[in-house]
């Protein structure tokens, strides 16, 4: 049996991998209930030792108060089925931060924190608690990507990377990526991004400026 070429063998594994690729909508996620959607992403947040989120719309789901996630959805998901069981399903889940065995990246685009997806008070809430956990923990590390600067990379969606995973989420749908080569290019975007990004006493100084235009409202 003649092994195939270089080319032939690439063009297999694209094909493998496109027969492996899983969506799932959200219509379907929901229909199994908050409760199960929330703990199916708990555990394999628990299950990674890594996990790198590049946020371009909303507050990663680790992250968010109560408050906002309860605003957010309103507009984000209007209609969501049990909104109360996914609020506290997310508020339950955020308790893996605190495992120091773990290691978490966060790049958020300041556009997530400009854009008024809740009332001025939750939103400066939510800033508030982005900021205490920019520089509190050793093993979270948290940037802010501005507004004004030219990015190492550019990508269509947000995603998170979870050990050897891509999870993609776009309006409607869920997709994991597995292909190696694909989580590679995801690690290489996060990588690019988070160097443009602002850290430490940079990235709480550019909060406390965004909160400041809350506080005038």
């Amino acid at each position: 049996m003649v092994a195939p070429s270089g080319e032939a063998r690439a063009e297999l594994l694209d094909h493998l991998a496109q027969l492996e690729l899983e969506t799932a909508t959200y219509r379907v996620l929901h229909r199994r209930g908050q409760g199960w959607n929330q703990a199916r992403y708990g555990a394999m947040e628990t299950a990674s030792t890594t996990m790198a989120q590049y946020s371009l719309v909303v507050v990663p789901g680790l992250l968010q108060t109560a408050d906002y996630a309860r605003e957010m959805l309103a507009k984000v998901g209007p209609g969501i089925p049990d909104p109360a069981g996914l609020v506290a399903g997310r508020m339950q889940r955020q308790q893996v931060l605190y495992d120091t065995s773990k290691r978490f990246a966060f790049v958020i685009a300041e556009g997530v924190l400009t854009t008024r997806v809740a009332s001025s008070a939750v939103m400066l809430g939510q800033i508030d608690r982005i900021a205490s956990l920019a520089t509190g923990l050793d093993h979270i590390e948290l940037r802010i990507l501005p507004l004004g600067v030219s990015p190492e990379r550019i990508t269509m969606t947000g995603f998170v990377l979870l050990d050897d995973q891509a999870l993609v989420e776009t309006d409607r749908t869920e997709i994991p990526v597995r292909d190696p080569r694909d989580v590679e290019w995801y690690r290489e975007a996060f990588d690019g991004l988070r160097r443009s990004a602002l850290h430490g006493q940079e990235a709480v100084g550019l909060l406390r400026r965004i909160g400041a235009t809350y506080s005038e409202t």
